[in-house]
């Protein structure tokens, strides 16, 4: 593929510290598939692989090294500032994790060279959000020791300009998933290449109604964990109608981005943080639950982060223990369940956000979904 060598010198920059990027400003949510184009020029992948390196800048992998020096990935998220990482709340429970920027694929060293590795500084979390409880207010914010320097392999996503209480913004689009979840909820794991997949957001009445109507105990046990009051404000579903498509264990904490198409503001913007679901992953009956980022109060707590003394958050700067939860008993176990696992884009498993060993036991209560590959 050839690229605008020119535009693509142009692309770094640096910039400064702690400032978000909205809709208007010109750094934010433009990668590969978009510059030198007077419209968005997309890269066609099959499989659900996202293309060159850059193509996404915005991606984060949050893990840690093997005692073997092998990078383990937990969570995902995206660069809002450049100190700053948006990602889910029951994802940010360990400050020993490390941020990677700018890799595709994670088994790989053809990509290191652009790779950047920062510590985690301090934990940020929103100040309603219960650890393990619920799937409400379940969005954090990673502080780095460090900046991330902008370039074609490093840029931050676009926020929304302002909030919205309009709950059915949304309903109808198209948007992206993207993360390196699991592929199955058969279990295995992850290629560890960055996938994407395309799902439809859904009005908040088909959220409430396909997550009161469940098929099974298990599924109404969980739903009743995760979302004891269904779809409050600050939640949304998105899917694949015909199923086969969504995030899944291990793309919890990643984004959902929308291509704005409208001149000059040609770029992408997420709205909304992969929380989990209550099926399997991809099932078209129980779409997956996302964060909205422009509800007053998600937005609000992502602004006080990066302009403190507004709202306050929680901020942990060191492993928050885990609290000892009563859980209502369970029902009966069906034979040949769902495994329950940390969230992740493909066909996969359902779970947390978190995966592989050390991670939290979040009960199977918070079902990430990955989105699933892209045939064709």
């Amino acid at each position: 593929m050839v690229f605008n060598q020119s535009l693509l010198i142009f692309m770094f920059i640096v910039a400064s510290n702690g400032i978000l990027c909205f809709v208007n400003d010109d750094i934010c949510g433009v990668n590969l598939k978009l510059q030198g184009f007077a419209g968005p020029r997309v890269i066609t992948t099959s499989n659900g692989d996202t293309g060159p390196p850059g193509s996404w800048p915005w991606m984060v992998s949050a893990g840690e090294l093997s005692s073997e020096g092998v990078w383990e990935h937990r969570c995902g998220g995206t660069i809002i500032a450049s100190n700053l990482v948006l990602t889910a709340a029951h994802c940010a429970f360990d400050d020993r994790w490390l941020i990677r920027t700018g890799d595709r694929d994670l088994d790989s060293s053809f990509d290191d060279a652009k790779v950047i590795t920062r510590k985690i500084k301090k934990i940020h979390v929103h100040p309603k959000y219960v650890y393990d409880l619920t799937a409400y207010y379940d969005v954090a914010i990673w502080e780095l020791d460090e900046d991330v320097e902008y370039n074609i392999f490093h840029r931050p996503i676009c926020l929304p300009n302002e909030p919205s209480l309009d709950l059915n913004k949304y309903e109808g689009d198209q948007v992206t998933v993207l993360g390196w979840g699991l592929q199955t909820s058969n279990g295995g794991r992850s290629d560890n290449t960055l996938k994407q997949t395309p799902v439809k957001v859904f009005s908040n009445l088909f959220c409430n109604t396909s997550h009161s109507n469940l098929d099974s105990n298990i599924l109404q046990f969980r739903t009743k964990a995760t979302l004891p009051n269904l779809f409050k404000d600050h939640l949304m579903c998105a899917g694949y109608e015909l199923g086969n498509f969504g995030s899944c264990s291990g793309d919890s904490g990643g984004p959902i981005v929308r291509l704005l198409t409208t001149p000059p503001n040609i770029r992408y913007i997420q709205v909304g943080i992969v929380q989990g679901g209550v099926g399997d992953c991809g099932d078209s009956r129980y779409p997956g639950i996302y964060i909205r980022l422009d509800d007053p109060d998600i937005l609000a707590f992502i602004q006080s982060v990066a302009d403190p003394g507004s709202v306050p958050s929680t901020v942990r700067t060191s492993p928050a223990p885990l609290p000892i939860v009563t859980s209502p008993t369970p029902p009966p176990i069906q034979e040949n369940p769902p495994r329950v696992g940390p969230g992740t884009i493909g066909q996969g498993t359902v779970g947390s956000g978190a995966i592989g060993p050390g991670s939290p036991d979040f009960g199977g209560l918070f079902a990430n979904q990955a989105p699933r590959p892209i045939s064709g």
